[in-house]
């Protein structure tokens, strides 16, 4: 028996509600992408396969809502092969960069400018990166000094004894 297109598409559609009605609720209301697609950021020591689990706890993040897909601008990848729709991989980092006026640029950081999960920017640019909005990206050296929250001076050790 051949089905035609509209018997293939009817029967894939209503597996599809059978699945999401089972996966997340009978009220369509309640069904959301970010329920199924979400993406869980962890620290580069989470990569071993015997991490205990307080360390995880520490250095790693809960999974979070995305928008986004394989095939999308925002490219929030997910393994069509499994069951699952959890991001496999995401952009590390988003930049614009205006080569008419470099420090009109802007960027952001998928967790933050610090790798240490105990530095306030650890992960103070995640919420920024899922919503895809960006930071001001200073090039120049007057916009750099302009936009300084701190400085650090690095000196030569004094010569031992």
């Amino acid at each position: 028996m051949v089905e035609s297109r509209d018997e293939v598409i009817r029967t894939a559609m209503i597996a599809a509600r059978d699945d999401l009605t089972r996966t997340l609720s009978k009220d369509i209301d309640d069904w959301s992408w970010g329920q199924l697609h979400q993406v869980r950021l962890e620290h580069e020591v989470l990569s071993g396969d015997a991490v205990p689990a307080v360390v995880g706890d520490v250095f790693g993040q809960a999974p979070q809502a995305v928008g986004g897909g394989s095939s999308l601008v925002n490219a929030m990848n997910w393994d069509a092969s499994t069951d699952s729709f959890e991001v496999t991989s995401a952009p590390s980092m988003r930049m614009v960069v205006d080569l008419a006026d470099l420090d009109a640029s802007r960027w952001v950081d998928q967790t933050g400018t610090s790798g240490h999960p105990f530095h306030p920017h650890w992960k103070d640019q995640t919420q920024a990166w899922i919503d895809g909005e960006t930071y001001p990206w200073p090039f120049s050296g007057a916009a750099v000094e302009d936009a300084a929250e701190e400085t650090l001076t690095l000196l030569p050790a004094e010569p031992a004894g």
